[in-house]
């Protein structure tokens, strides 16, 4: 019996269940990670930090606390164990990252803000070889800003923060951080439908693995851009986004990386052969209540 049965039988429906309570990125030990990583510790580790840390994020969540009032609750414990003589539990996230280890690959995570609100999306790309953390966060960033790419089909009240890019290719790789402030492309009817509803951006590898399939939740997107049945992309809004995260994709290339996705299951990375955009809206509650 795993720790977890309470709540969830496998990670699947472990992740679906927390996702909603966990931050971005959150001080685990010494280190910041970003979602994926935390959820994926504390279902493997139950008993270390992230473990931890999902927990009371959870267990605050489903009583009613903001996701702000969680993480402050989360990253108070974290700093008390830290200050602790010894802080022995924070091996226990090392070991686990590394599961971690992709040689080349770079987990960059985009960061905007509307609202005061962080809206965060997280990218995995292939380059030539390690220590490119730099030019991956730039080539990021440039991708992104790109004519006709992702930036461009948002609205102007969404700006950039900045561009991290983490080196996977060991347990000590490099991170490097760009900051920016370009706002969104639209600049007129450009009023948002949520904050919380994106365009579910699938990212497809060529097999029927799913180890070899991701999804990006771009937006937020802006009300012209979704049906009047209030649950469906606009054709034109389909065409757009597409356009735009194949702009992403020829700019990356163009740079010398591939976009792509990373497997924590497998440890490996698949190059992206296709993208598509959902037709259905999808939606990130933490984008809303925060």
């Amino acid at each position: 019996m795993g720790f977890w049965d309470f709540m969830a039988p496998d990670f699947e429906t472990f992740k679906a269940e927390v996702d909603p309570y966990v931050p971005d990125f959150l001080p685990i030990g010494r280190l910041v990670l970003p979602r994926d990583d935390i959820v994926f510790l504390a279902w493997t580790l139950a008993p270390s930090p992230a473990g931890v840390a999902v927990r009371l994020l959870w267990e605050a969540g489903k009583a009613g606390a903001s996701l702000q009032q969680a993480t402050a609750a989360a990253n108070a414990v974290n700093n008390q164990a830290i200050a602790s003589p010894g802080g022995h539990t924070v091996i226990g996230v090392t070991n686990a990252l590394a599961q971690l280890i992709i040689p080349n690959v770079y987990r960059v995570a985009i960061r905007m803000v509307t609202g005061g609100r962080d809206i965060v999306n997280v990218l995995h790309i292939e380059g030539t070889s390690s220590g490119q953390e730099t030019a991956a966060a730039t080539a990021a960033l440039a991708g992104w800003k790109v004519a006709t790419g992702p930036l461009t089909q948002l609205s102007s009240l969404v700006a950039m923060v900045d561009v991290t890019a983490m080196d996977l290719s060991s347990s000590s790789g490099g991170i490097h951080v760009i900051t920016d402030t370009t706002a969104g492309g639209i600049t007129s009817v450009n009023s948002l439908a949520t904050r919380g509803a994106a365009a579910l951006i699938k990212l497809n590898g060529g097999t029927r693995s799913r180890s070899t399939r991701g999804r990006i939740y771009y937006g937020p997107v802006m009300e012209s851009s979704i049906n009047s049945d209030g649950a469906t992309l606009s054709g034109t809004a389909i065409g757009l986004f597409t356009t735009a995260f194949t702009a992403l994709k020829t700019s990356l290339a163009g740079a010398s990386f591939t976009l792509g996705v990373a497997s924590r299951k497998t440890s490996s990375f698949t190059s992206a052969g296709t993208v598509a955009v959902e037709t259905t809206i999808a939606t990130q509650r933490r984008r809303i209540r925060s």
